[in-house]
Formats: structure tokens, C-alpha cells, sequence
């Protein structure tokens, strides 16, 4: 047997190195995870008094190590606590009672960063608005498109699906389709901040008619697509969107379409059986309307408010905002706004790991959901988000459900109704 000449040196070397391991590891000079104490004001909805009782449950998660904490039934509108620093996302759950009336609200924020010098945050609290008479709300978003047998991504075909979500008719005349324009999955610090009051956006689709052209029964739905022609000519794995195809399929009443006609490299006509959704507003080049096919936009129903016309919206609803830039330069730009108010319904759309940030207010919609798992993934086609059926009324109709949260409300990479 050979034997190792510098063997009790390396054995003496190992002890030593077990011994100062040992000693690291019980240093006084080690520190745990740094803790502090953390006080979240809550600031009541308008017109709610500042003395109003009420009752909340608080859940904060920390991002990076998902370390959470719950706590129930606090009735103070200041709360302190003790938790570890960290970026977190705080949810607020509760109801306050007013005149006898108790009233469900709910706190959302997304990035926070809490330390010893970071530790103490005002959080608005929000109504939860249940519109008992309904109203129309997005039912489907296909916006990943679809892939030829090659491998080769199809961009075309894609559509939303408006579901009537009420007891009563509704008109789809003069219905907003509107795309946000800042990215969830980048957050920017915009100076001036108005999601409060309006939801910034980059492009906004107009359906046509003058006030009862096109009446929508309860339970049944609207289809707005990119081209309204039969895409399995161009590509087999793409859905046929002609009137004939559509009509008349999982309760659709209308078919709609805003092609692009502006750029012939597009391949794109005009199908003059279906009545165009008219695109009013635009940062894309040659009028064009695209649906981020990884998903990392938010998507809006809405209307003109009362008496104001369209002329009236493009002068005066402009929004001019600016931020720093990872270059250290300040972007500027012009865009348009839809005041809240205004808005039916919205869904956040982003993707797992990638998201940052609301781009809407809370108010609206305080969830998101997903097509796809990651930046890369190739899953993701032929998939849509759809909304979940939450009950049937008397009359066996559909309700779809409407928490404005849309990690509850959807269903994320769900089969087309198409198929």
C-alpha cells in the first residue's frame, strides 16, 4: 500500500478548517435577517370618515424569499408590526361600517421596500364595487396567436370576446377596446402618476354605431378580431373567423374587425361583411393595433363619458407623462387616458416571474393573469385567458364572475372557444 508522506499535515489542516467554520458560525459578529417594525396607515376610501370602524386582514410576502405573514382582525387604522426587510406585496382585505352599512374593501400594493429606514407606508383602501345590474366584461383575450406546422409564429387572428355579464340588453355602439401603455413587466417611476383617476394607454379601438345599432342579449357576446377571415388558409392551425364560423358559436351576436389596411406587407383586407372597429388611437406606426402575443399588457372595456364626444375625448383627454430612463435620460411622451369612471370592466395580463407592476389602478382590476409560463415559452400559443362562469341565474343563463381581481376571475391558458 503507498503511503501518503503529508498525511497527518492535511488531517491537521481538515481539523482546523472545522474549527474556524465552527467559530464563524457562532461569531458574535453574525446577524440574522434584519427585523424592524413596520406601521401601515390605511387610508379610507373617499367619503368614508376618518373614525369609521372597521375590520381588516393584512397579507404581506416577501418576494425574494416568500417569507408571509397574515394578520386578522386588526381595527386600528394605524397597525405596526414586527417583519423582516425585504420587497414586498402587501394585500389588504376588510369592511368598514358605516350608518349600519358595512362596506367590503380591499388595499393592493406591488413593490414595496420595507427596512429600517423604509418603515412606514400609507395604504388607500378601495370599495369593492359589485355591480348588481351587470354589465359587459371581457370574456376571452386570444392574443398569443397561433404557430405554423414549421414551428413559425402566426401573428394574425387574434380577438377579444365581450360577454353581455347582465339581466337587461346591452348596446356594444361606441364600446372602447383599449390597450394599456406602460408593461408589467417594467416598472416605471411616471411623473405625473393618475392611475388613481385614469388608466394611461397606448392604443383604442372604437366599435361602430349610433346609440341601438347593436343590441346584446343577456348572456350572449361580441367578437372584435384582427381580420375576419378564414386563417386556416394561410395557416392550418389558425381558426376560420368569417361571420358564418363565428355568429352564433358559444352565444357570439356580432362579429367585428379592425384590420390593417394601411400596411400591405401585412397581408391584411378588409372583409366587407363584418363592420370594422375604427382605431382612434394609436402609438404603433400605420394605424396599427397588435396584442403582445407573450402577454405583458392590460386590457380595457369602456365608454365615452356622458355628452362627450369623440372630438372632445382627442382634445382633451391627452396625457403627457416622462420618467427616467435606464440610461439615466428622461423619456417624454404623449398619450391618451381613459378616466376611470368610465371603464365597464379591465383584465391584467402579464407573465410569472416577469411581472412587476399594476398598470392600472387597484381599483379597477388588483389581479393579473397568464398565457405564458415565462418569457420563452412556446406553450403559450393557442392559448387565451378566459373569464370563469361563477353561477346560473333563474333564467339558466351564464354569470360570469367579476371580483375585479383577474388572478381569480380567469381561467389563464384556457382552450379558444373556437375549438
Amino acid at each position: 500500500m503507498k503511503k501518503f508522506k503529508y498525511g497527518k499535515e492535511i488531517f491537521a489542516l481538515f481539523l482546523s478548517m472545522l474549527f474556524l467554520l465552527y467559530n464563524c458560525s457562532n461569531d458574535d459578529s453574525y446577524t440574522e435577517t434584519e427585523q424592524n417594525n413596520f406601521t401601515t396607515h390605511l387610508l379610507y376610501p373617499e367619503g368614508i370618515k376618518d373614525d369609521a370602524k372597521g375590520n381588516f386582514t393584512l397579507l404581506l410576502k416577501e418576494k425574494n424569499s416568500g417569507t408571509e405573514y397574515k394578520f386578522e382582525n386588526e381595527t386600528e387604522k394605524s397597525i405596526t408590526k414586527h417583519i423582516i426587510s425585504g420587497n414586498y406585496q402587501i394585500n389588504i382585505e376588510g369592511y368598514v361600517v358605516v350608518e349600519n352599512d358595512t362596506l367590503n374593501v380591499y388595499g393592493l400594493i406591488e413593490n414595496i421596500q420595507i427596512n429600517t429606514t423604509n418603515n412606514n407606508l400609507t395604504i388607500p383602501l378601495y370599495l369593492k364595487n359589485i355591480n348588481k345590474d351587470g354589465d359587459f366584461v371581457i370574456q376571452e383575450v386570444f392574443f398569443t396567436g397561433t404557430i405554423y406546422p414549421t414551428g413559425k409564429k402566426y401573428d394574425s387572428g387574434k380577438y377579444f370576446k365581450i360577454y353581455n355579464n347582465s339581466n337587461r340588453t346591452l348596446y356594444a355602439d361606441g364600446l372602447l377596446i383599449c390597450l394599456s401603455e406602460f408593461n408589467p413587466w417594467t416598472k416605471r417611476d411616471v411623473t405625473p402618476n393618475i392611475f388613481s383617476s385614469s388608466f394611461p394607454v397606448s392604443a383604442i379601438l372604437m366599435l361602430p354605431g349610433k346609440g341601438k345599432d347593436y343590441p346584446v342579449e343577456p348572456g350572449k357576446s361580441i367578437v372584435v378580431c384582427d381580420n375576419a377571415i378564414n386563417h386556416k388558409t394561410t395557416n392550418p392551425n389558425a381558426y376560420n373567423l368569417t361571420p358564418a364560423a363565428v355568429i352564433g358559436k358559444a352565444g357570439t351576436q356580432y362579429l367585428f374587425e379592425f384590420p390593417n389596411t394601411d400596411n400591405p406587407k401585412l397581408g391584411e383586407v378588409d372583409n366587407p361583411e363584418v363592420p370594422n372597429a375604427k382605431v382612434i388611437f394609436t402609438t404603433m406606426k400605420l394605424n396599427t393595433v397588435y396584442l403582445h402575443n407573450r402577454g405583458a399588457e392590460t386590457y380595457a372595456i369602456a365608454r365615452l363619458g356622458e355628452n362627450i364626444s369623440l372630438n372632445e375625448y382627442l382634445n382633451q383627454y391627452k396625457y403627457d407623462y416622462s420618467y427616467l430612463n435606464e440610461a439615466g435620460n428622461i423619456f417624454k411622451r404623449s398619450v391618451y387616458k381613459i378616466p376611470n369612471e368610465w371603464i365597464a370592466d379591465a383584465a391584467n395580463v402579464s407573465t410569472p416571474g416577469k411581472h412587476n407592476w399594476l398598470v392600472i389602478s387597484p381599483s379597477i382590476d388588483r389581479g393579473w393573469t397568464y398565457c405564458s409560463l415565462n418569457d420563452k415559452d412556446i406553450t403559450r400559443f393557442d392559448t387565451c385567458i378566459k373569464r370563469k362562469i361563477k353561477e346560473k341565474n333563474a333564467n339558466g343563463i351564464d354569470i360570469l364572475q367579476d371580483t375585479n381581481n383577474s388572478t381569480e376571475d380567469f381561467i389563464p391558458r384556457a382552450k379558444l372557444f373556437l375549438k
